[in-house]
């Protein structure tokens, strides 16, 4: 395996080794910055971030660190790259007759990038933070407080004022209260010989595989960047610190939930472009899409539609596979064959727990000579939680008579169908609350406070799913069998590239699917011998959940057909991922195409068992109401006889019924016999003809 190259310090800052003295410094190899940014390097990395929090804090308000418009100024004012940055003071060059002086300098801050916010541009150039930047970009003043016109050549000012730039607005996004608790991160760093970072448990967990239950290594929970244990001690001294001169040969950082401010911060570390901002800003709304680059200091970008099955129902669907294993042992052994075979499966199925759960995961990676990988983690939210009833579950006949007697919105059922907040069911409701009275929190304590219980209890619901659905999809858990393999010294993980990496980890994550895939196609054929079984008096239950299951698959197609229409098609018709060609293709490179190659077939594979699922789904759904209906009908056409046989009686009744004074049949003194004789007679007479 080759060694990675070196990467050239012409778009970064030099490390924090830098001595000021650049004499024997090539442009390939070390780029020139003023003596003064070199000074500022040579501080320790506490020392860097306190020194650019002061400088950012002093400066004046900025209008990327406002909530209300923090979202606007992605477009506006933010591009990681050196490149966008550079443009940027040739603009303001031209502007001031190519002559970059502190007039420039304000220029750029105040117009271009956002800074000095409502402040005149005389106050603002007074200001102490202001002589510290100017200090830093066009040199110290002298003795007699005069610049030189020309500190350095044009390049070296030119680099200082984008190095300057980026750690300015990292110095004002981590400026803010409650960094530490809000932004969470991860940092790894390893090679075949070092896993900085990463944390190794020697517990196990039982799973069922195969014919049999084995126990797997337990993924012990990662070191949070800031926590006691990490690289770093705060998050400021990571985000200060040079991302590239860290140990290990492949880098991983991971973010979960990043607020705006967290997004950006790490979008200039890593020099991350406008595009790339905008999507780590607005990820929970991101479609799935990629950017693929093979060239120098361009990020790739995947945005992958992720979904989970959370532990409750991994466990039941391992325990279901237990059992199916020893019933098929049982009848194997016993000779059952079909029809009993099927009794046995009905017989003692054990419930299934159907908790699906959704979110946006994006995967950056950088060019060969960083090996740098980037994770970024949406906001988890729920797509089904519902159970399937045991098979045990029917009921007797006075429990079917109570429930047809019985007027109620909504039956208690063990198994039933879970509605989640947020549907329409749950939105009519809010809707008719708003009608009803409106909330005001600020007089909560004086009045009576929140008057629909529904609403709370909305409130409430939508809090512990929101938890549950965090816990289901927790750093360790999403990367479960990557970190299993980074703990391991001589895995091909730990060997291979950072792009090897990132597709590991959108393989992992697509094998998801066909569990899920396989746990809906037991649930509904589950749910179908229910429905067909005489036993069970649920129909209207069963065949709603019959129904939510085709809706949740469909929702599952819907996410997963423009990652496989638009981004598989890029990864499997991407030439080299090293920038390699064919015949310098090597292991690593290879494995990274065995990658995509089984993710597509896990993904073709998915879509065409979920549209089977849903062709099942309308079939027995379409089925029931044929059903249903013919039962109606039944039931008219035995009405319709009755009334038809009662007619003649009816009609005798009517006539005979009338006030008339002179009706010769009532003074008969058998006219009451011959009353039901008639009516007889021709009810038999009804008879005949509909037999006839």
């Amino acid at each position: 395996m080759s060694t990675p190259r070196k990467r050239p310090l012409l778009d970064r800052p030099p490390s924090r080794a830098f001595t000021g003295d650049f004499s024997d410094a090539s442009p390939g190899q070390l780029e020139k910055v003023m003596p003064k940014l070199g000074e500022v390097y040579e501080l320790s990395l506490p020392e860097q971030a306190r020194w650019w929090v002061e400088v950012a804090v002093e400066l004046g308000p900025s209008v990327f660190v406002d909530p209300r418009t923090e979202t606007d100024a992605v477009a506006r004012y933010f591009d990681g790259t050196s490149r966008g940055l550079r443009w940027l003071y040739d603009v303001v060059l031209d502007k001031r007759g190519g002559n970059f002086d502190e007039e420039g300098v304000y220029l750029a801050l105040a117009d271009h990038l956002g800074f000095l916010v409502g402040a005149e541009r005389a106050e603002a150039m007074q200001r102490k933070s202001f002589g510290k930047l100017c200090d830093l970009i066009l040199g110290p003043k002298d003795e007699e407080g005069v610049r030189d016109p020309f500190p350095a050549d044009e390049e070296t000012m030119r680099h200082s004022f984008t190095v300057a730039v980026r750690f300015l607005r990292i110095g004002a996004f981590v400026s803010q209260q409650g960094v530490d608790e809000s932004w969470t991160m991860y940092c790894f760093d390893y090679d075949e010989s070092l896993s900085a970072g990463l944390n190794v448990s020697k517990d196990t967990y039982q799973r069922f595989k195969g014919e049999q239950w084995v126990d797997l290594p337990a993924v012990a929970t990662q070191t949070r960047v800031g926590e006691e244990g990490s690289q770093f001690k705060d998050i400021r001294e990571f985000l200060i610190s040079d991302p590239w001169v860290r140990a290990g040969r492949v880098r991983w950082i991971h973010l979960v939930r990043p607020s705006t401010r967290c997004a950006l911060a790490v979008g200039q570390q890593y020099h991350l472009r406008v595009h790339a901002q905008h999507l780590l800003s607005r990820l929970d709304d991101a479609q799935p899409q990629a950017e693929i680059y093979q060239r120098v200091n361009d990020w790739s970008v995947i945005v992958f539609p992720a979904a989970y099955i959370d532990r409750a129902s991994r466990e039941s669907f391992d325990n279901y596979k237990a059992w199916y294993h020893k019933v098929a042992n049982v009848a194997q052994k016993s000779g059952s064959k079909g029809k009993t075979f099927e009794k046995h499966l009905r017989k003692g199925m054990p419930p299934m727990k159907i908790n699906i759960v959704q979110m946006k995961l994006i995967i950056f990676w950088s060019a060969e000579q960083d090996s740098t990988v980037i994770t970024v983690a949406g906001t988890p939210k729920y797509l089904a939680r519902w159970d399937t009833p045991s098979s045990n579950s029917c009921q007797s006949w006075r429990t079917r008579m109570r429930n047809l007697c019985t007027c109620c919105k909504r039956r208690s059922d063990g198994g039933e169908y879970e509605q989640l907040p947020g549907s329409e069911d749950c939105a009519t409701d809010l809707e008719a609350g708003e009608e009803e009275s409106t909330i005001d929190f600020d007089d909560w304590e004086e009045d009576e406070g929140l008057d629909d219980e529904n609403v709370i209890e909305q409130m409430f619901r939508q809090y512990e799913l929101t938890n549950e659905a965090e816990a289901s999809t927790r750093f360790e858990y999403t990367f479960e069998g990557v970190l299993a393999q980074l703990s391991e010294p001589n895995s091909i993980l730990r060997m291979g590239t950072h792009i090897q990496l990132g597709l590991r980890m959108l393989l992992n994550r697509s094998t998801e699917y066909s569990y899920i895939a396989q746990m809906y196609t037991v649930a509904i054929n589950h749910l179908r011998e229910l429905l067909h079984s005489e036993t069970h008096g649920h129909s209207d239950l069963l065949i709603s959940r019959i129904s939510a299951a085709k809706r949740e698959l469909e929702s599952l197609v819907k996410s997963v057909e423009p990652f496989v229409d638009n981004v598989l098609p890029q990864l499997s018709n991407a030439h080299s991922f090293a920038g390699l060609s064919n015949s310098q293709e090597n292991i690593a490179d290879r494995l990274c195409r065995h990658h995509v190659f089984d993710m597509r077939n896990n993904f073709h594979q998915f879509v065409e068992e979920c549209k089977t699922q849903i062709a099942i789904c309308e079939t027995i759904m379409s089925d029931y109401d044929r059903r249903a209906q013919d039962q109606t009908n039944s039931l008219l056409n035995f009405l319709t006889v009755i009334t038809f046989l009662i007619m003649p009686t009816q009609i005798l009744t009517g006539l005979y019924g009338m006030n008339f004074k002179h009706m010769p049949e009532l003074r008969w003194k058998f006219g009451y016999h011959y009353f039901f004789i008639s009516a007889f007679l021709s009810t038999l007479a009804a008879v005949l003809i509909l037999v006839c």
